[in-house]
């Protein structure tokens, strides 16, 4: 073996380590998902007038032995995105926020291969587990 190299092709993790300090990584990566970066565009600069909503939100999101789920409904162009979004990305302290949107905006973000393949990688990327490989027929997102 020369020391100036380290061929680790296929390895399943490293070990590194000097002066009685060692560490060891295993694995890949964790998953990051990119769909913040959508939510973002969705959510206005500032939004005006939903405390009280935000407020609801935040009430359901932290209750303990809530209801699972709750449907907001309003007719288009009520602002249902735009608060969602807010909400997503500023959620109370300890509330994890898994979101899709089905928006006019993004016409490739409507279907079950689009939900299925973002909230796949929120919930990795929660659980630091690696994004899981073709889960859907969708093309892959990963980073090179």
């Amino acid at each position: 073996m020369n020391a100036d190299h380290v061929d680790a092709r296929g390895a399943r993790g490293l070990q590194v380590g000097a002066g009685g300090v060692q560490y060891n990584y295993f694995g890949v990566a964790p998953a990051r998902s990119s769909y913040r970066l959508l939510v973002e565009r969705i959510a206005p600069p500032r939004l005006e007038g939903r405390d009280a909503e935000l407020a609801e939100l935040a009430a359901f999101g932290t209750a303990a032995g809530g209801a699972g789920y709750t449907w907001w409904r309003a007719p288009a162009w009520a602002g249902k995105s735009a608060l969602m979004a807010t909400f997503a990305l500023g959620p109370p302290p300890g509330v994890r926020i898994v979101s899709f949107f089905v928006t006019a905006r993004f016409s490739n973000q409507n279907n079950r291969i689009a939900f299925t393949d973002v909230v796949m990688e929120q919930l990795a990327e929660l659980l630091g587990e690696p994004r899981p490989a073709h889960v859907t027929e969708a093309p892959s997102r990963r980073r090179r």
